[in-house]
């Protein structure tokens, strides 16, 4: 009888030691993220208080809409820029390089092309809007050891400089088009943590260099900001309804997981239908493969990267891309009515670029925060 006793009490006293452990475990995780959130508002009101906004530039006026002029809005899928990590050329077999020079000529360049395309090669267009969507994995991001050991600088200065870069592209844009609204979502790189996470996915390094751009812009009237906390964007352009996200949360083996998608948009379609949102196009990022996917109502959109393969790709999947981001034309009446994927494998590093890549001092001051916390 002392025996079942002593046995009853041992069982007692285990169960209540795992559920202490099991306690102090999910409160180390909840203090982890507490502090990652609180690092996150933290560096929001120092950039508030530190960052200067970019001079103002001129706004274009209105186009006068003629008969023979069609009326329709750019759209510019701008995601997967990566900025910090660094391809080797050497490694790629020649296949590709990627690196901030790079990162700041293909700026550059494609800056170039969309107004090329916007005011010469379309001239029978009238475009008093350019909307341009952030994907996602903006900053090369701190989960992966190896690309933090061979990345230039640290995330700070990516996210900073990058931002900086950026706003530059935006503002150059600005002078050419009536309005310009960018939306930015996150992406999986620029996440705080190695594990995914469900709760304030919007902690997150793409989250900060949205709001540092929009801080750099402030002063430019033409150029507004959608940065939502959410995963993903209902969004209306041009009369048509889009869905916007990063993708990570598809699953993919080696290819462009073409049920995985369909399947996640129709779960996503109804669950909006329900708040009365229907939406006919979906924008989408991370695969670094820009393809389309018709729908029996609009279609699924796939961007390409802006880094182009690297030694993962060619490594794990024998695959290299060409960096490309796209260029598309919403119709009011008709929706996505021509596209252009610009490649910009062509673009040339200067020795005098036009944008800057300047994180500034703020760096080292945020850099001595994050060790501090």
């Amino acid at each position: 009888m002392a025996k079942e006793k002593l046995c009853s009490l041992i069982e007692k006293d285990k169960e209540r030691l795992q559920k202490q452990m099991l306690f102090r475990q999910l409160q180390r995780k909840y203090n982890k993220l507490l502090k990652e959130q609180v690092l996150q508002d933290e560096l929001l009101d120092l950039l508030k208080n530190e960052i200067r906004a970019l001079p103002a530039t001129r706004i274009p006026k209105k186009k006068r809409v003629d008969r023979d002029v069609t009326k329709e809005e750019c759209l510019l899928l701008l995601g997967d820029i990566h900025i910090g990590e660094v391809v080797s050329l050497e490694e790629m077999g020649g296949f590709g390089k990627y690196g901030i020079d790079v990162f700041v000529s293909r700026m550059e360049y494609l800056f170039e092309k969309i107004v090329d395309l916007a005011e010469k090669k379309l001239q029978g267009y009238n475009f008093q809007k350019l909307n341009v969507v952030g994907l996602g994995d903006m900053v090369s991001g701190i989960i992966h050891e190896e690309l933090v050991e061979t990345a230039e600088g640290t995330v700070i200065e990516w996210t900073l400089g990058g931002a900086l870069v950026t706003a530059q592209f935006l503002m150059d844009l600005s002078r050419h088009f009536p309005k310009v609204e960018f939306t930015g979502v996150v992406g999986n790189h620029g996440r705080m943590n190695k594990k995914p996470r469900f709760k304030h996915r919007y902690v997150n390094w793409d989250y900060l260099y949205y709001q540092t751009i929009s801080l750099m812009c402030a002063n430019q009237k033409n150029i507004i900001f959608d940065l939502p906390k959410c995963f993903f964007r209902f969004k209306e352009i041009a009369g048509q309804n889009y869905l916007i996200l990063h993708g990570d949360n598809i699953n993919m083996y080696r290819s462009i997981p073409w049920y995985g998608i369909s399947r996640s948009v129709d779960e996503l379609q109804q669950l909006l239908s329900g708040q009365g949102k229907i939406f006919q196009n979906v924008l989408l990022g991370h695969f670094h493969n820009g393809a389309t996917l018709n729908k029996v109502v609009g279609e699924i959109i796939l961007n390409g990267s802006m880094i182009g393969g690297n030694e993962f790709s060619l490594g794990r999947m024998f695959r290299s891309s060409d960096p490309m981001q796209l260029l598309l034309g919403v119709n009011s009446k008709y929706g996505v009515t021509w596209r252009f994927p610009i490649n910009l494998k062509n673009a040339q590093v200067k020795d005098t670029p036009r944008y800057k890549f300047q994180a500034t001092n703020l760096a080292e001051e945020v850099q001595i925060m994050n060790d501090v916390k």
